[in-house]
């Protein structure tokens, strides 16, 4: 029987049980999966019962919660992205000391499951997960690790990641994300890094659906008719452009526009998202806040961008991929995008898309000018937007891409721990 076919035990390990851009992209994994599927079993482990497991138990996915402590679940270097300053480093050393011991407490747990659940692969979402897995994972167990994020601005990620990825098949979001992740693997790099995009599910991401009322849910009144809506759909992460965003806004005062920042908080690692107080003095300090609303975390995202005109994509730096500009072009929206990093990589697969420079809030404001003025360019965005991410970014995209992939992953083999030699080796990697 091949490899293809097999009965696959898979355990899928989530660093977070919130619901980011990562977290999505993994459940379409999971389910592409399993309608290919039906007869592999996948078993989600994450750290505590929140959105992350809610939504998969809706999707009638298998959750295991494996708790991990408040200062592990806060720890990383992202904060380092930001300003590498000698007094942050230093207080992220103490954390990493602290963490030490919660650190080996949790990789006890995560081994005492694999010696339980057997699983033939282990799939880990992102970097963290990634370390968790190779430390605590038995030897005869094949690791995939899933990254959606740079690694080289992070150092004690990009040290981590060189120790463990040589034993590890890696998938990045984007070639973009792939390039970043072999310059720092370096000499160390065994294998190639594969690409798989990420996809969306185009029957619930269509121009045909339920629409939101924004300016209620923001606390605004009613605009006046006519008035266009343009939405910032993002993480309160702190290079996302919400400062951009609100000073584009500012510049448009003379157009028929109404603003929506469109999202909330879902990260726990120290100062790596902006505070909604923060970004209300700032709409107040410039006037706008009867232009622009804030609508808070929206679960349907769908609906809410249905309900909007225009879609703004406005990241300060290189994004990885850029989930939200393909569920908007899903949408049949048009998407103003800073296309950097792999973004790049979405604005290249086919037309739907404006660019302006990214920080610059003075282009902005003029991409915006420009399709509110024109109804009829905003309407063959839309529908070139549709048929792009019909032909790049569905879910039968995703199958195919991982078909490709699992027909190539190896697996652990647990009949053959009747042979004493492997049995001797797993056993004392558990």
């Amino acid at each position: 029987m091949s490899d293809h076919n097999r009965y696959r035990r898979i355990c899928y390990l989530s660093s977070t049980g919130e619901l980011g851009g990562a977290e999505f992209s993994l459940l379409d994994t999971v389910c592409v999966l399993r309608q290919q599927h039906p007869q592999w079993r996948p078993v989600l482990l994450v750290p505590e019962d929140g959105p992350l497991a809610a939504r998969a138990r809706e999707l009638d996915i298998e959750v295991e919660i494996i708790p991990v402590s408040e200062c592990l679940s806060k720890l990383g270097d992202s904060q380092l992205v930001r300003s590498n300053s000698y007094g942050r480093r230093l207080h992220l050393a103490a954390e990493l000391i602290a963490a030490i011991p919660e650190t080996l407490a949790y990789s006890q747990r995560l081994r005492c499951r694999w010696k339980t659940l057997r699983p033939q692969l282990i799939y880990a979402n992102g970097f963290k997960a990634h370390v968790f897995a190779a430390l605590s994972r038995p030897p005869t167990i094949p690791l995939l690790c899933h990254i959606h994020d740079y690694v080289s601005p992070r150092p004690m990620m990009a040290r981590l990641f060189r120790g463990y990825a040589a034993s590890s098949c890696i998938v990045a979001n984007s070639h973009s994300v792939a390039n970043d992740a072999l310059s720092v693997l370096g000499t160390k790099r065994q294998r190639r890094c594969e690409v798989i995009y990420n996809s969306v599910d185009l029957d619930h991401f269509s121009p045909i659906g339920r629409r939101l009322d924004l300016d209620e849910l923001s606390g605004l009144p009613t605009p006046p008719s006519g008035t266009l809506r343009v939405g910032l759909i993002a993480t309160m992460a702190w290079w996302k452009g919400h400062n951009t965003f609100l000073e584009a806004m500012s510049r448009l005062q003379k157009h028929a526009v109404r603003g929506y920042i469109i999202g909330g908080s879902i990260y726990r690692t120290a100062e790596s998202e902006n505070s909604f107080a923060g970004l209300h003095a700032e709409a107040l300090r410039m006037g706008i806040t009867n232009r622009v609303g804030f609508t808070g975390h929206i679960a349907d995202v769908a609906s809410a961008i249905r309900s909007l005109d225009i879609v703004v994509h406005a990241s300060t730096r290189p994004e990885p991929f850029g989930r939200s500009i393909i569920e908007a072009m899903s949408c049949a929206r048009p998407v103003i995008t800073t296309g950097l990093g792999g973004a790049a990589e979405i604005v290249a697969a086919g037309r739907g898309t404006v660019t302006f420079w990214p920080g610059e809030a003075d282009d902005l404001a003029g991409a915006i000018s420009k399709l509110a003025r024109d109804g009829a360019l905003r309407k063959d965005l839309g529908a070139c937007a549709r048929r792009t991410a019909e032909q790049h970014f569905g879910r039968d995209q995703l199958a195919r891409d991982l078909d490709l992939l699992w027909n190539r992953m190896p697996l652990a083999d647990h009949d053959a721990l009747t042979q004493p030699a492997l049995k001797d080796a797993l056993v004392s990697g558990i």
